[in-house]
């Protein structure tokens, strides 16, 4: 460094130029920050840009929200209803007991009536046997209702599958203790006798007075029974 240049820095500094110096320094400071924050808040990237650019940022959507819709392709979802294909449910149906069918369903062509004298529709089987033979459930289902008819005596009604009702009366009024509203039953499981507690057929030999019911109407049991 040459002997003039040192000579001017010390007139410099010893004529205030110290002080212009620092003032010098704090506006340089100054214009850097300044600078800096100009050039972040040109520089950064819109919320779009981050979206069609960066495949890490978010989409923009709740990723993590179930929009109801399968993921793995399957136009099935997870109601029971999607999965009804219309194919009626095929249940087996049995006849509840061995014996002769001593009057047969007819609910159009009025039948005499031994016990009333009359004549009048028969919506049902009557199936002979003797009192206290056992009544075997028709099918699979549930047992919901269990009573004692004023006409036509001990009842039990089972509900299958298919949505038919299969009906029982003329029972014996003891009942097995495992048949109680609700429970299940398979066909063939016994749930009662036959008994005479049918008023309006109690001049009938001993039977058992079957009706099967499809969307509240009585249907013939034999076009069921397999």
């Amino acid at each position: 460094m040459s002997e003039k240049f040192k000579t001017n820095c010390k007139k410099f500094f010893a004529g205030g130029g110290l002080y212009i110096a620092l003032a010098l320094c704090i506006l340089a400071i100054i214009s850097i920050a300044v600078y800096s924050a100009i050039r972040s808040v040109l520089t950064t990237p819109d919320q779009g840009d981050l979206n069609s650019n960066d495949p890490l940022a978010p989409s923009g959507k709740d990723d993590d929200k179930d929009d109801g819709k399968p993921t793995d392709g399957n136009p099935l979802d997870d109601d029971d209803d999607s999965l009804d294909t219309g194919v009626p449910v095929k249940v087996m149906y049995s006849y509840p007991l061995t014996g002769q069918v001593t009057k047969d369903f007819s609910d159009e062509t009025l039948v005499f009536s031994v016990t009333m004298n009359d004549y009048r529709t028969h919506a049902a089987l009557d199936i002979g046997a003797t009192i206290g033979t056992a009544v075997k459930a028709a099918a699979d289902g549930m047992i919901t209702a269990v009573y004692a008819d004023p006409l036509m005596g001990q009842t039990i009604e089972i509900t299958h599958a298919d949505g038919i009702i299969s009906k029982y009366q003329n029972l014996a009024s003891l009942l097995p203790q495992t048949v109680e509203l609700g429970a299940t039953v398979t066909r063939g499981d016994v749930i009662g006798g036959v008994g005479e507690t049918a008023l309006v057929e109690c001049a009938e030999e001993p039977h058992l007075h079957l009706e099967f019911i499809s969307d509240g109407e009585k249907v013939n049991p034999k076009n069921h029974i397999g």
